[in-house]
């Protein structure tokens, strides 16, 4: 399962490229990665961290993973 948190600078954009993309996901309160979260677009899947430079690199990369 794909976690945003609702903290990250890019929150509303990543919110509605994931719909647009039918990509399912849960709104998280914090995901403990303040550093990700104000410098880049992040997600957490599973366990892992996933970041790019913008939300578009973002989907991508999720895409090509799912």
């Amino acid at each position: 399962m794909i976690k945003v948190c609702k903290f990250t600078d890019c929150h509303d954009e990543l919110v509605r490229a994931l719909e647009e993309n039918n990509i399912l996901f849960t709104d998280e309160e914090c995901l403990q990665r303040c550093d990700l979260c104000h410098s880049c677009a992040f997600v957490k899947k599973d366990e892992e961290y996933i970041h790019a430079d913008d939300v578009k690199e973002l989907i991508e990369i999720l895409k090509a993973n799912n």
